[in-house]
C-alpha cells in the first residue's frame, strides 16, 4: 500500500513546488509588464510597432532567456494608452511525471494618462551666448531641435482639446507682435492692458516735461523718431513692472497703474553728434554713453530745447523728440535690448509653434525674471491676454518649462549720468538723479555695479518663482552649461531652485543631454497610471 501511494505523493509534492516556481515567475511577467506598459506609455515615439518593440525590451530583459513574449499589444494617442498581454513558458521539473510538460504563465496591464488638460509655456533663452557651442552645433540650434521635439512628442500625446501651449523666448526683455498692438506705435483697442496716458509711476522715468511737447505716452515719442529713421519703430518690447507686480500674477488695470505695461523706451543719452561744444566752441560727443542717437536740441536757437545745458537735462528733455535731428543709426537706439522674436500666446497650432522655433535667433543679454513674467501671462486667467483658464479647472495642469544658458545680466559703465547701460529695469540711477527702487525689491534701489545689479534680478527671479509655485503652476527648469560657457555656481542654484523639486530640474552640458532633458519634461508631463 505504501510503494502504491509513493507515486502520487511524490507527484503532489513535486506540483506543489512547481505551482511555487510558477507563481514566482507570474509575479515576475506581472511586474515586467506594468513596466512595459508604462515605458510605453511615456515613450516619445508614435508608431504602435515602436512602442511595441519598447515594450517588448523590457519584457526581454526581465527574462533574457527569451521565453517572455508580447502576444496582444493596442496603443492610441490623445492621450496615450497602451494595453497590452504576454506570457512565458514554464516547464515544469516534477509534474511531468504526470505528462504534464510545461505551463503557460499570462498576464496583461494597461496604462494612460487618464483625462488631463494643460497648458505649458515654453521660456526660452535666446541671448547672444545662445551662439556658442553645443558640441556638434550651436546652443541655439540643439535648443531648436529639442524644442520641437518637445512640442512634437506633447501633441502626440494630448490632442487640441487636451493641450494649449505658448512659446516665449527672451532677452534683455520680452516682445509681443508690434504689428498686432501698435502698428507704427498706434495701439489698437486690443492693447488696453498697456499704459498709452502716461499713469504708471516709471512711464516718464528720463524724459521730462513731456505734456509740454505733445507726448500723451512713449508710443507718441516712437511715432516722432520714425520721422528720422523708420527703423526705428516700436519694436514690441516692455518695461519690467514696477515692483512688486513684476513678480506677481495681477489684472492690468488703470485703477492701479503700476500694473500696466509700459512699452520699452531707451532714452538718446546726452551727448550728440556735433551740436554739443565743449564750453570753446568745439563740437564734442560724449565719450561715456553708448546710445547717443539723436542731436540733444531742436534748434540752436531755440530758448527751451538746445544743444546745451547740464548732462542730465540734456538727457532727459522731452523736446528734443519733437523734430529729432541728426539721427546715429549705427547707435542701438530706442529699441536697446529689444532683441528677442516675439512670443506666442497660447495656441493648439503645432506647426505655428514649430515655425516659431525655427525663427529664434541668439541676440542680447539675460533676464529670466522677465521671461518668467511673460511665461506666466501667456498662461494667466488674470494678467495681459486672460488666455488661460482659471486655475481652479478641473483636471487641469499650467505649466512653465525654463531653459537658460546664462545669469542675470545689466551692464554698468562709465556715464555719469546713469552708471548703466539700459533695461527693462531702467537705469542704475534716473537722469534726475533719483533711483530704481521702485522697479526693485526692497532693498535693491542704489546700485552702482554690475554685480549688484545681477543680484536684483536675481531676487526679482526668485520672487517670480515662488508666487508662480504658490499659484501651483508647475515650474520645470533646465541650465544649459557648457564646458566653454559653464553657468556659475550661483547661477544654477538659482535655476535649480526655480524648478518646482529637484527632480524637475536638469544640467544639460551639450546637445545629447539637452534632448534628453526635453524628453524627459516631455515624459513627465501628465501623471500616467495602470488602469488594468
Amino acid at each position: 500500500m505504501f510503494g502504491l501511494a509513493l507515486l502520487p505523493l511524490a507527484t503532489a509534492v513535486g506540483a506543489a513546488v512547481d505551482y511555487s516556481r510558477a507563481s514566482s515567475i507570474h509575479s515576475g511577467l506581472q511586474a515586467s509588464t506594468d513596466s512595459a506598459a508604462l515605458v510605453a506609455c511615456k515613450s516619445t515615439s508614435t508608431t504602435t510597432a515602436q512602442l511595441q518593440a519598447e515594450a517588448q525590451s523590457v519584457i526581454s530583459n526581465a527574462f533574457p532567456n527569451n521565453s517572455a513574449t508580447i502576444t496582444a499589444f493596442t496603443s492610441a494617442n490623445n492621450p496615450r494608452v497602451i494595453s497590452l498581454s504576454t506570457q512565458v513558458i514554464y516547464p515544469t521539473k516534477f509534474m511531468k511525471v504526470a505528462n504534464i510538460t510545461q505551463m503557460t504563465l499570462g498576464a496583461s496591464s494597461s496604462c494612460g494618462a487618464g483625462e488631463q488638460f494643460f497648458e505649458v509655456a515654453m521660456v526660452l533663452d535666446t541671448t547672444g551666448s545662445m551662439s556658442g557651442s553645443a558640441g556638434s552645433q550651436s546652443k541655439i540650434q540643439a535648443m531648436r531641435a529639442a524644442a520641437k521635439s518637445f512640442v512634437t512628442t506633447m501633441f502626440t500625446s494630448f490632442d487640441t482639446t487636451h493641450l494649449k501651449m505658448s512659446l516665449v523666448p527672451f532677452a534683455a526683455a520680452v516682445k509681443v507682435d508690434p504689428t498686432f498692438y501698435a502698428p507704427l506705435g498706434i495701439p489698437l483697442p486690443t492693447a488696453t492692458w498697456m499704459d498709452l496716458n502716461g499713469q504708471s509711476p516709471i512711464h516718464w522715468q528720463n524724459v521730462a516735461n513731456p505734456a509740454a511737447s505733445g507726448f500723451t505716452n512713449r508710443l507718441d515719442i516712437f511715432r516722432k523718431l520714425i520721422l528720422a529713421n523708420p527703423g526705428w519703430a516700436w519694436q514690441g518690447c516692455f518695461e519690467a513692472l514696477p515692483y512688486p507686480y513684476n513678480t506677481q500674477d495681477v489684472a492690468p488695470s488703470t485703477a492701479t497703474p503700476g500694473t500696466l505695461h509700459v512699452p520699452l523706451f531707451a532714452p538718446d543719452e546726452e551727448g550728440t553728434y556735433m551740436y554739443y561744444n565743449d564750453g570753446n566752441g568745439n563740437p564734442k560727443r560724449d565719450v561715456d554713453t553708448v546710445n547717443s542717437y539723436i542731436d540733444d536740441g531742436v534748434s540752436w536757437f531755440s530758448s527751451t530745447c538746445n544743444a546745451f545745458g547740464a548732462d542730465d537735462d540734456r538727457m532727459s528733455r522731452a523736446c528734443k523728440y519733437v523734430l529729432p535731428k541728426s539721427p546715429i543709426t549705427s547707435e542701438p537706439g530706442p529699441n536697446w535690448g529689444c532683441t528677442s522674436k516675439p512670443l506666442q500666446r497660447l495656441t493648439t497650432s503645432q506647426s505655428s509653434l514649430r515655425t516659431q522655433i525655427d525663427a529664434l535667433q541668439a541676440s542680447g543679454q539675460t533676464n529670466v525674471a522677465e521671461g518668467m513674467h511673460w511665461g506666466w501671462q501667456t498662461i494667466s486667467p488674470n494678467g495681459v491676454f486672460q488666455d488661460g483658464a482659471a486655475y481652479t479647472t478641473p483636471n487641469l495642469t499650467k505649466v512653465v518649462i525654463l531653459m537658460t544658458d546664462g545669469v542675470n545680466t545689466w551692464n554698468g559703465n562709465g556715464n555719469d549720468v546713469t552708471g548703466s547701460e539700459y533695461s527693462a529695469y531702467g537705469y542704475f540711477r534716473n537722469a534726475n538723479g533719483s533711483s530704481t527702487a521702485n522697479r526693485l525689491p526692497p532693498g535693491y534701489g542704489s546700485l552702482s555695479s554690475s554685480g549688484q545689479a545681477r543680484a536684483a534680478m536675481d531676487q526679482v527671479t526668485k520672487e517670480t518663482c515662488t508666487n508662480m509655485k504658490a499659484a501651483n503652476v508647475v515650474i520645470y527648469s533646465v541650465a544649459f552649461s557648457t564646458p566653454g560657457d559653464a553657468i556659475d555656481a550661483s547661477g544654477q542654484a538659482l535655476i535649480k531652485n526655480c524648478a518646482t523639486s529637484a527632480d524637475k530640474y536638469f544640467l544639460a552640458s551639450d546637445t545629447a543631454s539637452l534632448n534628453s532633458a526635453f524628453a524627459a519634461i516631455a515624459q513627465g508631463i501628465g501623471a500616467l497610471r495602470i488602469t488594468r
